[in-house]
Formats: structure tokens, sequence, C-alpha cells
């Protein structure tokens, strides 16, 4: 069983991150990061896509499907949202 010393050494507190204030430089670099990993995992999600059901009748029911609940949360979230609510945020910080 661990000590207190060792114990206190592992906590992670969620509140000294968002406590913290990022830099624009900082924070246009977590951006990116984040849009290069969304990339990369949705590039990853077609080859596993692709290799489990192939071009077929099966992928193009659920490309079908998925087109517009995609298209939508495009629109609303990739967009409006994000374009709205920055500044709004940012003036709640200052």
């Amino acid at each position: 069983m661990a000590s207190k010393e060792q114990r206190a050494v592992w906590h992670f507190s969620w509140a000294k991150i968002f406590a913290y204030e990022f830099s624009i430089t900082e924070g246009s670099a977590i951006l990116i990061a984040s849009f290069f990993a969304s990339a990369v995992l949705g590039a990853l999600r077609q080859v596993l896509f692709n290799a489990q059901f192939g071009v077929g009748v099966e992928a193009n029911a659920y490309y079908a499907a998925f087109r517009l609940p995609d298209t939508l949360f495009s629109l609303i979230a990739g967009g409006t949202l994000s374009s709205a609510m920055i500044p709004v945020l940012i003036g709640t910080m200052r």
C-alpha cells in the first residue's frame, strides 16, 4: 500500500488545469494538435471501416444514413457554435 506522500505525488487535479490561463500561442497549439488528432483518428476509422465492410450495400447504407447527421453536426458545432462562443468566452475571462 502506498504511503500518503506517494499518493500525494500521484494526485492529479483537473482544477489546476482548468484554472490555468493559456496564451494565444498555447491555445492555438492545442487547437492545431486537436484538429490533427481528429484527422488521424478519422483516417484510422475509415481504414478500419473499409477493412471490415469494403465496398458494398452495407457500406452504402452506412454512408447514406451518416451523411445528414454529420453535416448538421459540422454546421452547428464546427461553424456557428464556435464562432459565437469564442468571443463570448474571451469576454467573460476579462
